[in-house]
């Protein structure tokens, strides 16, 4: 999604796209647990709220500042991509028209401001992904867990702005399907697997909580027994 276009994009859920959620949440969960990729789910984390910070917040706040500074320039269309100078470069052959044609079709004209929204978006978003990777239970850290709740708010938001229900039924099938989906996946699941393991706590909590004692991991907190929990 472009910055500047996110609000003339929607999508109206029917009952296949409700049914279809149990299906790829389903998969997607069994997947993470049974082979252990948590890193994951920090990267599309990072990655997808990123480009939801930068529409929801980032944007909207760049434009007005430029709008109190009657600076427009940013707002416009860069020359170098626009229709007539891509397709004025793709007429003449070479890699450089074919690039331009598909920066083009991909993301329509993109302005100044569009780029430096998303430049600091993911800027944020690496910066909360490298201290994911390289800090121990780093919910710890005021910036990790601040940026972590903005994210999931712009994406909640994004969401909400983009996904149309207008009926009923279809809203009713899908909070009942999530309403199973999760009881199962978190009470029952440690019923059926080989160590009492609840498959939805385990993924959410990075391989489930750390097993050695919490005086242990305040000494040696890169200990193996005091990772996950996060």
């Amino acid at each position: 999604h472009r910055p500047h276009q996110h609000e003339d994009e929607s999508l109206e859920l029917d009952a296949s796209h409700a049914l279809g959620f149990i299906v790829m949440a389903s998969t997607s969960l069994l997947v993470l647990f049974f082979f252990k990729i948590f890193k994951v789910v920090k990267i599309m984390y990072a990655f997808g709220c990123s480009g939801a910070f930068a529409q929801i917040v980032l944007h909207p706040l760049l434009k007005r500042i430029f709008r109190k500074l009657r600076w427009t320039s940013p707002m416009r269309p860069m020359e170098c991509l626009s229709e007539e100078n891509a397709t004025r470069a793709a007429l003449n052959g070479g890699c450089k028209g074919k690039i331009l044609m598909c920066l083009h079709s991909f993301f329509g004209p993109i302005t100044c401001l569009d780029v430096m929204a998303s430049i600091i978006a993911y800027g944020v978003g690496g910066t909360w992904l490298y201290i994911a990777f390289t800090v121990p239970h780093p919910d710890t850290i005021l910036f990790y867990w601040v940026v972590q709740d903005v994210f999931g708010a712009c994406m909640c938001i994004l969401f909400l702005d983009t996904i149309k229900i207008n009926a009923i039924r279809v809203a009713a099938i899908l909070l009942i399907v999530a309403f199973f989906y999760d009881i199962f996946f978190v009470f029952v699941t440690p019923l059926l697997t080989k160590h009492g393991e609840s498959i939805m706590v385990n993924v959410a909590t990075s391989g489930g909580p750390p097993k050695a004692d919490p005086s242990w991991c305040e000494k040696y907190p890169a200990s193996a027994d005091c990772k996950g929990g996060d």
